[in-house]
């Protein structure tokens, strides 16, 4: 997997929307997923441990993971192991293949978890009184981009830039994962999301190297792992 490797940073240097793949089965493509899954759990360790090593040495109040969003219920591991991997996926790495009706599901959904950010309304409260009202306007924005004859406003940024912008949103979305952040731990909160960032290129890598659904496996299993590592200390 060693070309794999310098084929990923190869693609980071320069990100595009299509490369050729070296992928030739699907047994090829589950030895991609090993290889990436096996990746991001290093770049958790190393992070984990520089994260604490400048915790130490500054001794300053750091963000802690919260588990209080987190239902120990069928319905709580159900967002996190399936419904939030394909919903981050969907919002922020189908686009990524930057077609009309990718686009306008990404934007989509993309408005859809800002609102709810906004509101401080959960993703997944399908009981929540605001839920009709963001669902119907986020329909009401995929079908105004999707009659759109070309999505040119998108199509003339720089990829590289779109990709690394979509990175850096995904890693925002998960400062709600953490403890409330207060002036004293603010430095931190670089260093808590930037795990995120890389998962996020990661993901992006595999979504467009080998297919939405690879990322999406590949986002489930990181899940699965950290909620063993972080959610049930």
């Amino acid at each position: 997997m060693k070309n794999q490797l310098k084929d990923f940073f190869f693609f980071i240097k320069s990100p595009k929307e299509t490369f050729s793949s070296n992928r030739t089965s699907f047994y090829f493509e589950l030895r991609v997923l090993g290889f990436f899954f096996i990746f991001c759990i290093v770049l958790l360790i190393a992070s984990s441990v520089l994260y604490a090593i400048i915790s130490l040495l500054l001794d300053k109040e750091i963000l802690r993971y919260s588990n209080k969003s987190q239902e120990n219920t069928l319905y709580g591991y159900l967002k996190l192991f399936i419904l939030g991997p394909i919903l981050e996926e969907l919002a922020f790495r189908l686009g990524l293949r930057r077609q009309k009706i990718k686009i306008a599901i990404s934007l989509a959904l993309l408005y859809y978890i800002g609102l709810s950010l906004l509101l401080k309304s959960n993703i997944y409260d399908f009981e929540n009184h605001f839920f009709p009202f963001k669902v119907l306007s986020a329909f009401i924005i995929f079908m105004l981009l999707a009659t759109q004859s070309e999505m040119k406003f998108i199509k003339r940024i720089n990829y590289g830039y779109y990709f690394f912008s979509l990175c850096f949103l995904f890693s925002l979305l998960h400062i709600t994962n953490y403890t409330p952040v207060t002036w004293n731990n603010f430095f931190f909160l670089p260093f808590s999301i930037f795990p995120q960032f890389l998962y996020g290129l990661v993901f992006g890598y595999v979504r467009l190297h080998s297919g939405l659904i690879w990322s999406i496996i590949l986002h489930v299993f990181i899940n699965v792992f950290w909620s063993l590592v972080f959610i049930n200390q």
